[in-house]
């Protein structure tokens, strides 16, 4: 009769076999994820197209919803604006999470976003976001984006495959981000300066390395966990139900971890403020 001994290395050498299978099961689950995104990228672009203003004055548009389908909208019938200002603004101050991050400075240059877009790069799960900026506020063309010179901004998330706790899963490696030209003040440098916060610090990541010690290694990695889970919550929360976070039905579906009694938060139509 096989001893314990011999028993057990035959279910570990079991396991190794099964952890084939799970690096299969990962890598094709990315690339379903790769596939639907692409289909709902040409559906993605013509929202931003609407949100900027570009088919402000097509038939499509003004034709929408004939049969009534939406009449909580009808508070906004006679607002007539350039697209929808301060979208994406808006989208992310309705998420609990972003807008923790985001400080009233933060909002003046926000209010500049005209688009977040999202990519997957060629490996594994690793992804791209992009923050697609106006030099020229959508609301008063005179407003000018006094803060810095891009037009885009961006954070390219990297994962690794890792077996650590024995099964097969892409885990966090490191976080990278566009360096912001800034054109008067460096306001990261500041808040850093006033041991404030700024949500703009995510694209001055950390590396994984940059520590020497354990202390240091520690709020490191704390802090791009912070920035994986702003990424994440962007690519698969944000980015796919944008309009209903900008109109805050998606709060009605959010529980509220934060309230002593785990209550449901919920935001109103009316309570969107946009300007003609």
């Amino acid at each position: 009769m096989a001893s314990l001994k011999n028993k057990l290395i035959a279910l570990k050498n079991i396991h190794k076999e099964q952890y084939d299978i799970e690096v299969q099961y990962c890598n094709e689950l990315i690339e379903v994820e790769k596939k639907y995104m692409n289909l709902l990228k040409p559906y993605w672009k013509k929202r931003a197209e609407i949100v900027s203003g570009k088919y402000d004055d097509s038939k499509e548009i003004q034709e929408e919803d004939n049969d009534n389908e939406y009449p909580e909208f009808n508070c906004l019938n006679n607002i007539h604006c350039k697209g929808i200002p301060d979208f994406w603004l808006t989208v992310m101050l309705h998420h609990p999470k972003i807008s923790e991050n985001i400080t009233e400075l933060d909002i003046k240059i926000l209010s500049f976003l005209k688009d977040i877009r999202v990519e997957y790069m060629k490996e594994n799960a690793n992804f791209r976001l992009a923050f697609d900026f106006m030099q020229r506020s959508q609301k008063d063309e005179e407003i000018e984006n006094i803060y810095f010179n891009n037009e885009t901004l961006y954070l390219n998330f990297y994962y690794v495959l890792d077996n650590s706790y024995g099964k097969a899963e892409y885990s966090h490696s490191h976080v990278e981000g566009t360096e912001i030209s800034w054109k008067n003040i460096n306001y990261v440098e500041e808040a850093v300066k006033n041991k404030s916060s700024s949500f703009f610090m995510i694209f001055y990541p950390p590396h994984p390395d940059d520590h020497d010690n354990e202390l240091e290694s520690n709020i490191i990695n704390e802090t791009l966990n912070q920035i994986f889970e702003i990424g994440e919550i962007i690519k698969d929360v944000l980015i796919p139900q944008a309009v209903d976070w900008y109109t805050g039905k998606a709060l009605l579906y959010s529980y509220n971890e934060d309230t002593e009694d785990g209550s449901w938060v919920g935001a109103d139509i009316n309570d969107l403020k946009i300007e003609e």
